[in-house]
């Protein structure tokens, strides 16, 4: 009877684990977002994706970290997005276990740092989804001065970190339905960040529609569709890169 209930137990488990692998997998993107095209250059690397507009005028990027288990993939439309109005994106793979494993995220700092210094030139804004979210703070904190903005999107980190001091411009984008960083949570931690902090609320957001990737447990419903919840990021993003361009302007 022990036995038949250890298997039970095990493959109710296996069902689960499975379940949630499947709906961390990227769908609904068109293959086409990953071509070359006279607008955007697009390469992938064993360290994450680049998405480089043409003509490239623009000197301000953005270097992004997907959320935990979301595969790569599923940001590719905000970033080809964000490419087609001018602005380099680069998307860092995130191996699972960065999420557990302190070696496993500096490695993909590694990756963000590779990235940034093949383009030193650019002034670079860091950015997360969810659990990104808190690795986009963490490379912010070891590369202070080497970053110009920071981009936050469905998190409710910082937690514990007092992220107050940040002189560089941040934006959080968040949403009403989000059931895993929800408002209260924004609300609470929001005293870890600047007070120069840009707040964006998306009403009728949830937690998974800002990438494009199946359900998530714990998520709420959400009242608008994917493809408004990525017009509103969208347009969240442009505003805090243009903000970063503008000020290089001035100098």
């Amino acid at each position: 009877m022990r036995r038949i209930f250890r298997f039970t137990l095990l493959g109710i488990w296996g069902a689960v684990l499975g379940w949630l692998f499947y709906n961390m997998q990227a769908r609904g993107v068109s293959p086409a977002m990953f071509h070359t095209n006279a607008r955007v250059t697009v390469e992938a690397t064993d360290a994450g994706y680049s998405f480089t507009p043409a003509p490239d005028t623009h000197r301000t990027a953005l270097v992004f970290f997907p959320g935990s288990m979301v595969e790569t993939e599923a940001y590719v439309p905000m970033a080809r997005a964000a490419a087609e109005a001018g602005y380099k994106v680069v998307l860092i793979d995130v191996p699972l276990m960065a999420s557990w494993f302190e070696r496993a995220q500096e490695k993909i700092y590694g990756r963000a740092r590779a990235f940034m210094a093949a383009d030193a030139d650019r002034r670079w804004v860091a950015g997360g989804h969810s659990l990104g979210g808190k690795f986009a703070l963490a490379f912010a904190r070891q590369e202070a001065g080497a970053l110009d903005g920071l981009f936050l999107v469905a998190t409710s980190h910082p937690r514990e970190e007092d992220m107050r001091s940040l002189t560089i411009p941040v934006m959080k984008v968040y949403g009403s339905e989000d059931g895993l960083a929800s408002e209260d949570e924004i609300d609470t931690f929001g005293i870890n960040l600047p007070a120069h902090t840009q707040w964006v609320r998306v009403a009728g957001a949830n937690h998974a529609q800002f990438a494009w990737y199946g359900r998530q447990l714990g998520d709420g419903r959400a009242s608008i569709t994917r493809e408004v919840q990525q017009a509103a990021l969208d347009d969240a993003l442009l505003t805090l890169l243009g903000a970063v361009e503008a000020s290089e302007a001035t100098r």
